[in-house]
């Protein structure tokens, strides 16, 4: 089996995945609004778009920018795969208090242990890690396009989620991002 339909089956098993435990969360006291939502939205869906849809007709956007040898696809291959991972991992230590939204959950636990002691966002890390690994995978220009709309909506929904801790976890979340790198391992 090709490495690029086998990391389009764990993408699948992430969103099948994603979509059974979404069922299992507690309920929101508040979240985002529409407009908001549907802003970050419009980048992941034109990026998930552009990475699976491979019969999109234009042109350039086949192009390849990195030779598709072995060497390249086992390296995007093995990226992809150890960013699903941490992506899963985190979506699991954070279990009921997941929410698709930014929003402050009945109940919700400030969790900081596990992928959660590693980054603030390990679930957005995990996912920015799998578009890069699917880029290099790809090697055409629509992977790194797609790799790119990841890295810019995920940061502007972390400034936006970070403000909705703050106010649900006031100086336990600030003494928790103080510790904490918020995106990429001890960088940022």
């Amino acid at each position: 089996m090709k490495l690029m339909t086998i990391a389009d089956i764990l993408w699948f098993a992430l969103l099948v995945y994603w979509i059974i435990s979404a069922s299992m969360v507690k309920q929101n006291i508040q979240h985002e609004n529409l407009g908001r939502r549907i802003f970050h939205l419009s980048f992941i869906t034109t990026a998930i778009l552009l990475t699976f849809v491979n019969y999109i007709s234009i042109s350039w956007i086949n192009y390849q920018i990195l030779p598709q040898t072995p060497t390249f696809k086992l390296l995007g291959f093995c990226i992809c795969v150890l960013g699903l991972f941490f992506a899963v991992w985190a979506r699991t230590i954070l279990g009921k208090n997941w929410s698709g939204r930014i929003a402050i959950k009945e109940g919700q636990e400030l969790i900081n242990y596990g992928p959660y002691a590693i980054t603030r966002h390990p679930i957005y890390t995990g996912l920015i890690t799998g578009f890069i690994g699917m880029a290099l995978l790809r090697g055409d220009v629509r992977g790194y396009i797609a790799a790119v709309l990841v890295c810019i909506a995920f940061p502007i929904k972390i400034f936006r989620e970070e403000s909705t801790l703050k106010t649900a976890f006031g100086d336990r979340y600030l003494q928790y991002s103080k510790k904490v790198k918020r995106l990429i391992p001890f960088i940022y």
